[in-house]
């Protein structure tokens, strides 16, 4: 070997001896350090591993290759020598693959990494906004890992930290009748009330706070725009393992039970929650990433605007489909009645007419229809005259007179005095109160007419004697006549 390819190969030879020193001190460090007592410090000193490990090999090969090509004295101890060079240096050139393989030092270091950002991340509490010192070191993390192809590794350790933060703060809110009510398991939704306004207010709590929060935190984790991609579709699993798609399950589980007139005003109910967090909703869940989520969104919307749609227009007849059933026997008011007047009041208060004048207007919108509010006003009114009806045809039903008045006179008081002064008194107006007013006074004195009229007469019959003053003899007689 000449003394020129000696100068040549001390230099990067001599390199290579410092590097691998170096190396050693990095490994001693990551071996002994604790990540988290200063997770930036122990982060530089991996990614400072990182480029040692890659300078050195390229030395490595620059050293081998040198002594490969060199010419060499016909000695053979030179020979002896420069082969035993050569052995070292490309023991020394392997030394980056064995301490990225699986058990060696970066790899056990990028394990202990791994493990802090599990840690950091549970210690973000749900609700909480993490201090920026936190974010930076989890921020860290992930740009170390993904470097060395840890990038999908970390979004699962993400996922499944974060989503178990979540699932926990919602212990508190007794949510398995997400999961365990089916429609077979109710007749009516009377029956699941109480749940449906607890999923109101539990789906605005988990939308609105809870992954509102998870949201801007993974917005934070994975800012840089490498990860934007895969931020969104890390939120969306945060999303799904959380829970949403429970909510949207049971929303859909109620749309599907059978009409019914209180079903109505739940469906109106639900709307204006889905509607209340519509910004949200898409705020959180754009992208392809949340494509499931959108869809599953649109289409419990579909059916809740279908389903409101469907027993509005058919409330008139329901109410003419009770005209055959009897009236009660004592002439009093109906249940019908009761339930008709009351639930239209409720209809007509601003907290659904408002929402239901939506609903229809979207409905019939989908539908390529013009929207006329004096529809539902009409419908409204329909409704009403329906029940009008009923009480005559229930009325001629009783084959007594008297309790025929009787009974109108009770409907049609019971109609002025729970509708005067109410939303559904102003829609159908003076005239129409002022009618039964009238009808009301009309049956009264036929009433009258018919029943207390009869009453000196029947206590004229022969067989009943009376004493002075006017006290009966026989009690039994005046009470058969009576």
């Amino acid at each position: 070997m000449s003394t020129h390819d000696v100068d040549r190969v001390i230099g990067p030879a001599s390199s290579v001896v410092m590097i691998f020193d170096v190396i050693c001190g990095f490994e001693k460090s990551l071996s002994t350090d604790d990540v988290s007592d200063d997770v930036l410090a122990y982060l530089t000193t991996v990614k400072r591993m990182e480029e040692a490990l890659g300078l050195l090999t390229n030395n490595c090969k620059l050293v081998a290759s040198w002594l490969d090509t060199s010419s060499c004295c016909d000695s053979s101890w030179y020979v002896k020598k420069v082969n035993k060079c050569l052995s070292i240096v490309r023991g020394l050139q392997g030394t980056e693959e064995r301490y990225c393989a699986k058990g060696g030092v970066l790899m056990i270091a990028l394990d202990k990494v791994e493990i802090e950002f599990a840690s950091m991340l549970r210690d973000i509490t749900p609700l909480s906004v993490a201090l920026p010192d936190v974010i930076r070191n989890v921020q860290g993390v992930v740009e170390r890992l993904s470097v060395n192809g840890r990038v999908e590794k970390c979004m699962s350790v993400y996922v499944e930290v974060r989503s178990l933060n979540v699932r926990k703060a919602l212990e508190g809110f007794d949510l398995d009748y997400l999961e365990e009510i089916s429609l077979t398991e109710f007749d009516s939704v009377l029956s699941v009330e109480h749940y449906i306004d607890q999923w109101d207010k539990h789906l605005e709590f988990v939308v609105k706070y809870l992954l509102d929060t998870e949201h801007r935190l993974c917005i934070e984790v994975f800012r840089k725009a490498a990860f934007k991609d895969r931020c969104m579709a890390c939120f969306a699993r945060v999303a799904v393992q959380s829970g949403i798609h429970s909510f949207i399950k049971f929303g859909n589980m109620i749309t599907e039970g059978k009409k019914e007139a209180i079903k109505l005003l739940k469906l109106l109910n639900m709307f204006g929650s889905l509607n209340k967090l519509r910004s949200d909703f898409n705020r959180l869940f754009s992208g392809s990433a949340c494509g499931e989520i959108q869809t599953q969104t649109r289409d419990l919307i579909k059916k809740v605007v279908n389903g409101t749609c469907e027993i509005f227009w058919e409330l008139s007849l329901q109410v003419e489909l009770q005209r055959p059933t009897s009236p009660p026997v004592d002439g009093s008011v109906p249940r019908l009645v009761n339930f008709v007047v009351e639930y239209c009041n409720q209809l007509l208060a601003d907290e659904y007419w408002s929402t239901l004048i939506q609903v229809v207007e979207i409905h019939q919108g989908w539908n390529h229809e013009s929207f006329e509010k004096g529809l539902l006003l009409n419908e409204m009114q329909n409704i009403v005259t329906a029940l009008g009806l009923n009480i005559e045809t229930w009325a001629k039903r009783h084959e007594d007179a008297s309790l025929s008045s009787f009974f109108l006179m009770n409907n049609h008081w019971y109609l002025c005095k729970y509708t005067r002064g109410t939303k559904l008194g102003e829609l159908m107006g003076n005239e129409w109160l002022t009618s039964h007013e009238e009808y009301m006074e009309y049956c009264e004195t036929i009433y009258l007419k018919e029943s207390w009229e009869k009453l000196p007469a029947l206590l004229n019959e022969e067989g009943l004697v009376l004493f002075p003053g006017g006290r009966a003899i026989d009690r039994q007689v005046v009470k058969k006549k009576l």
